[in-house]
């Protein structure tokens, strides 16, 4: 995985509704000069902020208690973040406009480190929240498999930004959808992928970018926002029957899912912290490129190995909800030909008995047809 860009500042944009509030972290080595300024005109546009710093703790993936760099309500902030040995830190910016009945308010913030920024991460803004929210919703879909809950309930979307990943993935998208261009291949057919119903941000058509799930524990999903995929979560199989042992159904790569319902089966509850008692998935930009389907009840590892040892192939589809109602597999064999750029933080929810008791003895109530078949 190439470093990030050394020195590159964090710059971004952050639009408030009135009443609303988000959550800004910046991760970074070495010292760090940050600004936080309302750019209305209006000399009334105070936000209210508080902005903390975790430093490194020493140990991997953990950060010391904060200090607190600032607290206070106005238009413009400035500070510097400093760190001894130079080590990973994060800045923790709270904003808030919750002081105003009817203004929205443009809010930029800078970072700049005296050695890199690895990585940004900012609560969804509200419109693009009910977007992903509505993705996970509407793609829980019940198949062949006993899933952990009837329905999630979503508590937090937040949207990651890392050089260190974005940069590569870029390029590779780019080397995707020029390999698929030069294939003497009969183009791929439309996949018809799940989350496109939802209304979530564009995707590169020329590359077949589209919108996965993840699941994974919140430790892996952090390692993964920081990094990208690579090292220890290359394996992410397709999802056995509850309790059975993970494999890789078809072959190595790196493993996604257009259900929420699918991605959750990997998904660990969180026993620590603030977000004890919660599960978390990523929502992926995924660059598909030309896609090698497989479609056959018996699955020949090597068959699918030599296809994409052709070069004629970027990614592969086992579609075994043809064959046997279950879930789509999306396989690519490269790590940077995926980019993770949401959190989701959910809760597992049950049904009330009275419900179970209805269900079991009268059946499921009939429910509407799903956007992608309604669109067929």
């Amino acid at each position: 995985m190439q470093d990030a860009i050394p020195c590159k500042s964090a710059c971004l944009r952050i639009f408030l509704t009135a009443g609303e509030s988000t959550v800004v972290e910046v991760d970074f080595e070495g010292d760090a000069e940050w600004t936080v300024n309302v750019t209305d005109a209006d000399e009334l546009q105070d936000i209210a902020l508080r902005a903390l710093l975790y430093r490194s703790a020493g140990s991997q993936n953990q950060l010391s208690s904060p200090e607190i760099l600032a607290e206070d309500r106005k238009r413009a902030f400035r500070g510097t973040a400093s760190c001894e040995d130079g080590s990973e830190s994060t800045l923790q910016l709270e904003l808030s406009n919750a002081f105003s009945w009817r203004n929205p308010k443009n809010v930029d913030i800078i970072v700049s480190p005296s050695r890199r920024v690895v990585g940004t991460r900012c609560r969804a803004h509200e419109a693009l929240a009910d977007a992903v929210a509505n993705t996970v919703t509407g793609t829980y879909v019940k198949r062949d498999v006993e899933l952990p809950a009837d329905w999630l309930e979503i508590v937090d979307v937040v949207q990651a930004s890392s050089l260190q990943s974005w940069e590569p993935y870029l390029e590779r998208r780019s080397e995707v959808a020029q390999q698929a261009a030069q294939s003497d291949q009969p183009p791929s057919r439309n996949p018809r992928v799940k989350t496109a119903f939802f209304g979530l941000p564009s995707t590169e058509a020329s590359a077949s970018e589209q919108w996965l799930f993840h699941g994974t524990s919140a430790a892996a999903a952090e390692t993964i926002l920081r990094t990208g995929f690579g090292g220890d979560v290359r394996h992410i199989p397709s999802a056995p029957q509850r309790g059975g042992q993970p494999g890789t159904l078809f072959g190595d790569g790196f493993y996604f899912s257009e259900c929420s319902a699918k991605a959750d089966l990997y998904a660990e509850v969180t026993s620590e912290g603030a977000r004890s008692g919660l599960c978390c998935m990523l929502l992926c930009r995924v660059a598909l490129g030309r896609h090698y389907v497989w479609e056959n009840l018996r699955i020949s590892k090597s068959a699918i190995s030599e296809a994409m040892a052709s070069g004629q192939w970027q990614s592969v589809i086992g579609d075994r909800e043809r064959l046997l109602r279950s879930y789509r597999e999306f396989v690519v064999p490269d790590g940077k030909q995926a980019y993770p750029e949401y959190l989701i933080w959910y809760r597992r929810r049950e049904v009330a008995p009275l419900e179970h008791w209805r269900r079991r003895y009268f059946g499921e109530l009939e429910q509407p047809a799903p956007p992608w078949e309604e669109s067929g």
